[in-house]
């Protein structure tokens, strides 16, 4: 079995595999994986995985008392402590530190340099460089024990600080240390606030529910509450937990799942979804999903479990430090053996590769690239889109064409029924038959025929109904054969139907192999269909319509819309091969498929980049695609366009700026133009600006809000 945790209070400099390693002490587990950027634990195991209490006790004894466990699944908040106790621990030694550099810079120094006791400043250059270097020191230690790769941000550092000291340069030495410490911290409370930004701006869970127990309201933890619970749902609170309307109306804002504002009607029968925020009204709720398995905690796991799906830019970036930074340190020793050689000053140019060390460290990239595949990510859920990684971010940003289905991608999937005919058969025994036999069904085109027949009788028959995709159903009814769908189904069973031209959709009916009538159905087009087609073209991405309809359906829904390129009358198998055969064409071509139906899920899954639409609550369409658009609005594909064009536009200025910076200052130091301190600011300073450029893409506006008036 698997189950994934997330780590709190864990020290920065805590190395992964001293992570995996104390977990993999457990009797029962097979495999520990730590994600360091998320925090995010997984262990494999046999049998029953011990108490999380027991969980805690262990990881307190080998982690230290201020880590914690949790289920990723049950955690209140992901949001992390921007200063904790670490924190304020490296905020005291940089004052300590800081005070004995200066003491000793501008009282010791000049007090004792030319005595006898001109090793006392050196001695407090050496205690204040101690205090603040220690923690670096033995980070170092620990990577050469666990053979990780030690050419790090660390290493460059003390190189560079224990040089200066050898070349007599003690407060360049300490003031490196320090501020390259300062940088540390900086660069941890802007990464962990912009996290939390992300956090607020996509987790809306509320934290305690109000329950009907006894006849009596009570307060609890909404993880307590239980299916089949009853929840109060007041104006101003958002709905805890998934459930269906007891008692009560009003209006809910869904802007939690959907991305849009505007507020829908929920009244009794209703389903309420967690994340909904009542506007108006009061609510009654009965509870049918835990806590942890509605629909914006699954939202929230799936942006959270997104950053295991890197993008090729962040696997990239990852790669090119462990090999970028030992490189820069053998250039180094190349800059001071020739300019050494050349000039015969070795102490200049010492100083000049110290100075070439500390600007080459890649922190800046290093942490700005993942930080903006993770904000990218948290605006997409802000605006309804789940988005499953920074990889996904990428398929979008390459999309050379898109095939999507037509019916409940482009129309509203709610057919009405505008015509019938019955042959040989009394029609109120002809639409209750089908009325009957319907009701089973989970088709779109069936709920609607039941909809509109909507008659007051009773439902249920005794006999067995088949569904047989892209066909229609087969039904034993009054132990007759039943026979209701398109006309490739008659043909298939061998019935003899009349041609009927329509251009809407045509469903034939059968008794025992005999014609009885026929049922014509409309779908509408969705109200931003047309905008999705434009705003794909202009994206320069080729919209191709895939359907089951008939072709004049298809072609007259092609038409109104402008839509170059369609294939009508298909199956779902020829959906997949129509799919099937254009990635075979060009294997390199990024090729999208966005539907809604369970029919969809083959193409979906196989596609490059595989569009759910309407995810709310359908657990079969998450499961299979990599972008879900929550709500049901076709543009929001190119609202996922967007964001991940502005995510790939972030990562290009921060690799170009950070670059650009260090080539600046490395050649400013092969000049002796700038000192050692310049170069630590320019590295650290440059990360932390970097940070904030990154997670300013949670601010942007990537979709024009709907104006409704109700």
């Amino acid at each position: 079995m698997e189950e994934i945790f997330i780590l709190r209070g864990l020290d920065n400099n805590l190395k992964v595999n001293n992570i995996e390693a104390s977990f993999l002490k457990l009797d029962n587990v097979s495999n520990a994986h730590f994600d360091e950027e998320t925090s995010h634990l997984t262990l494999s195991y046999e049998g029953k995985l011990i108490n999380i209490n027991k969980l805690n006790k262990v990881i307190k004894k080998t982690l230290g008392k201020d880590v914690s466990i949790e289920y990723l699944s049950s955690k209140e908040s992901k949001k992390e402590k921007v200063i904790g106790k670490g924190e304020i621990f490296l905020i005291s030694r940089i004052f300590i530190s800081l005070t004995i550099l200066l003491l000793s810079m501008f009282w010791l120094t000049p007090t004792y340099e030319n005595t006898d006791l001109y090793f006392i400043p050196i001695i407090t250059y050496v205690v204040g460089w101690f205090i603040i270097s220690y923690d670096v020191l033995w980070e170092i230690v620990e990577n050469i024990i666990h053979k990780e790769n030690f050419f790090d941000e660390a290493l460059l550092m003390s190189i560079a600080s224990i040089g200066a000291f050898a070349i007599q340069e003690y407060f360049e030495g300490c003031l490196v240390m320090i501020l390259s410490q300062v940088g540390e911290l900086l660069e941890h409370i802007s990464l962990h606030r912009s996290k939390n930004a992300i956090v607020d701006a996509t987790d809306l869970r509320p934290k305690t529910a109000t329950v009907l127990k006894n006849n009596k309201l009570v307060t609890m933890r909404a993880e307590d509450v239980k299916v089949g619970d009853i929840i109060l749902i007041k104006v101003g609170e958002t709905i805890a937990c998934d459930g269906e309307v007891e008692e009560g109306e009003g209006r809910a804002n869904t802007s939690s799942l959907t991305g849009e504002s505007y507020p829908i009607l929920l009244k009794k029968g209703s389903k309420a979804l967690s994340g909904y925020i009542l506007e108006s009204g009061e609510l009654r709720v009965k509870v049918s999903k835990a806590y942890e398995d509605s629909t914006i905690a699954k939202v929230i796991e799936l942006v959270s479990s997104s950053q295991e799906n890197k993008s090729k830019t962040e696997s990239f970036i990852t790669k090119f430090a462990k090999w970028y930074t030992p490189c820069v340190a053998f250039l180094a020793v190349f800059v001071l053996i020739v300019g050494g050689a050349a000039s015969g000053d070795w102490l200049k140019w010492t100083y000049n590769a110290l100075n070439f060390l500390v600007i080459s460290c890649p922190c800046a990239i290093v942490i700005s690239i993942p930080l903006s595949y993770f904000t990218g990510i948290g605006l997409a859920s802000k605006n309804g889109i789940i988005i499953k990684g920074g990889n996904y971010l990428d398929a979008l940003n390459s999309m050379q064409k898109l095939y999507f289905d037509k019916t409940g991608t482009i129309t509203q999937g709610k057919f009405s029924l505008v015509r019938f005919e019955a042959v040989e058969m009394e029609e109120k025994e002809f639409l209750e038959m089908i009325y009957r036999i319907e009701k089973r069904s989970n088709h779109p085109i069936g709920k609607a025929i039941v909809d509109s027949l909507d008659l007051k009788i009773d439902a249920d028959f005794r006999g067995k109904s088949e569904d047989i995709p892209g066909y229609g159903l087969k039904a034993n009814y009054k132990k007759k054969e039943v026979l209701i769908g398109s006309r490739r189904l008659m043909e298939k069973e061998g019935v003899n139907v009349p041609l009927i031209e329509t251009y809407s959709t045509l469903i034939y009916v059968a008794i025992d192999k005999e014609y009885k009538g026929y049922l014509i159905l409309d779908d509408k087009i969705k109200n931003d269909a047309h905008d999705f087609v434009s705003n794909l073209k202009n994206n320069y991405v080729k919209g191709v319509m895939l359907t089951g309809d008939l072709k004049g359906s298809a072609e007259r829904a092609a038409k109104e819309l402008g839509i170059d390129e369609y294939h009508a009358e298909l199956l779902p198998s020829d959906k997949l091969n129509v799919l099937e055969n254009d990635l075979k064409d060009d294997p390199k071509r990024v090729i999208g498929f966005m539907g809604d139906g369970v029919n969809d899920a083959p193409c979906i899954a196989r596609a490059n980049v595989g569009i759910a639409m309407g995810g709310l609550g359908s657990d079969i369409t998450v499961e299979n695609a990599d972008v879900v658009i929550m709500d049901d609005s076709p543009d929001r594909v190119n609202d996922a366009i967007k964001v991940a064009r502005a995510t790939r536009v972030r990562t290009i200025v921060d690799i170009s700026v950070a670059l650009l910076v260090k080539v600046i200052i490395m050649i400013l130091s092969l000049l002796s133009l700038v000192p050692m301190w310049v170069a630590v600011l320019a590295d650290s300073g440059l990360a932390v600006v970097l940070i904030i450029y990154s997670v300013l893409l949670i601010k942007k506006k990537i979709h024009k809000k709907k104006e409704i008036t109700l």
